[in-house]
């Protein structure tokens, strides 16, 4: 994946952490969605939904991707195919580790080891496989359901993205402190309030971010998207 500026299109909305938006720099990219492997199927450990039409689990929670410790290195570097790294930062010491995790919902997760980083970010990206992107609407809810173990006063924040023609729309959620009582942290993009042309939808993806990550570690035992209709407006 290769990092480009977004351009005036692009737009942050009411909620947006003091420029966060602005410092990640948008990726409008010209993006072919990975063709990753996408299930309607039920995935282990997660329960589906209601009315779900779609759900996805990354590689990177569900078999061996990371040989050992992949040391953070410049904004935009890839750790597996559609997934990148991206950061603000000039001076960063941090790893991104992938863990075999047998007994809990996913088979792996990804634990992220920050020291020194002067940077005020630190950002997961994740494509969407073209499952994920085929039908998509303005009727849907997109869902993003993490296993997160974070430092108490941490900010971490989804961002989706959606490419239509030349144009790129976000919306960016704060994770909440509530989890489910099943312990997940489920965050919902409602897409009835995304300006879309449905006929030129060629690119969607996720961005987790972590906000001055300096000195913390992370934890992302589990992660899985999905898709549902939403009732009419």
């Amino acid at each position: 994946m290769t990092g480009q500026g977004r351009g005036p299109s692009d737009r942050a909305y009411a909620g947006e952490p003091s420029g966060l938006l602005t410092r990640l720099g948008l990726r409008a990219r010209a993006r072919t969605p990975v063709e990753r492997i996408a299930t309607s199927a039920d995935l282990p450990g997660f329960e589906r939904p209601l009315c779900a039409d779609w759900l996805w689990r990354p590689d990177l929670w569900t078999r061996p991707c990371l040989s050992g410790p992949v040391p953070v290195e410049g904004t935009g570097q890839t750790l597996v195919p559609g997934v990148s790294l991206f950061h603000d930062a000039t001076a960063a010491s941090a790893t991104i580790v992938q863990t075999a995790t047998p007994d809990a919902d996913a088979p792996h997760g990804l634990a992220m080891d920050v020291g020194a980083f002067d940077g005020s970010f630190l950002s997961l990206a994740l494509d969407l496989p073209a499952g994920g992107i085929s039908g998509i609407s303005r009727r849907h809810l997109l869902g993003v359901s993490f296993r997160l173990d974070a430092p108490p006063a941490a900010k971490v924040f989804a961002r989706f993205n959606l490419k239509h023609g030349p144009n790129t729309e976000t919306r960016l959620r704060e994770l909440p402190e509530t989890r489910e009582a099943t312990g997940r942290i489920p965050v919902e993009f409602d897409l009835a309030y995304i300006e879309m042309n449905e006929r030129r939808v060629t690119a969607a993806w996720v961005d987790v971010i972590f906000q001055q990550p300096a000195q913390t570690g992370f934890r992302i035992d589990d992660l899985v998207l999905y898709r549902r209709p939403r009732a009419q407006l």
